[in-house]
């Protein structure tokens, strides 16, 4: 146990369950970043209510993103509790030339929202996948869990090591790596 009074960060298996269910009501033309809801219900898809405004916010940041709508539309839920994690699926799109800014914007959004609305030790459990073809195929889903600061970081990492085991992704260059202080290490 760390000091934020949770596990470390876990990386494992995304639910098979919930991947039947979400992935077919996204679209076949992938945008950079498309968030995915926590579940449906009733037809619609139930989001926290913190990501109630993320997708315009990004897109009005140059990020090409948007949310998958059930039939019967977007559901936005508030949780109140302190200790609650915030739950989110987001899908990358690494074929798309602006991934690695798309999730660095996005997961830099996050930990400022989450810091102006709880505690910045909130947990956080995010299942996201990384496709490396612009049609979807080639995805690799994982679920991250863990204290937003720590999970998030981790998500950066994923997406970069999977940047650059797939180089030339549609011009996909990860950013260059920090090698120590002041110094960093691009590849050739």
């Amino acid at each position: 146990m760390n000091p934020h009074g949770y596990e470390e960060v876990t990386v494992e298996q995304v639910d098979q369950r919930w991947l039947d269910i979400v992935l077919p009501l996204v679209q076949s033309e992938l945008p950079t970043l498309t968030l995915l809801p926590q579940r449906i219900e009733n037809g619609a898809t139930i989001y926290d209510a913190q990501l109630l405004h993320a997708a315009k916010t990004l897109r009005a940041n140059g990020v090409d993103a948007q949310f998958v709508s059930g039939e019967r539309g977007r559901l936005y839920q508030s949780n109140f509790s302190a200790t609650g994690a915030l739950l989110l699926g987001v899908l990358l799109n690494l074929a798309s030339s602006a991934a690695w800014d798309g999730i660095k914007y996005f997961t830099s959004m996050l930990r400022t929202q989450l810091k102006t609305s709880r505690a910045s030790t909130q947990k956080v459990v995010i299942a996201m996948g990384i496709t490396k073809n612009a049609d979807g195929s080639s995805t690799t889903w994982q679920r991250i869990e863990g204290p937003a600061d720590l999970a998030l970081e981790r998500v950066e990492a994923i997406v970069r090591a999977a940047a650059e085991s797939s180089p030339g992704a549609a011009g996909v260059i990860p950013p260059p790596r920090e090698t120590g202080e002041g110094e960093t290490n691009s590849r050739d």
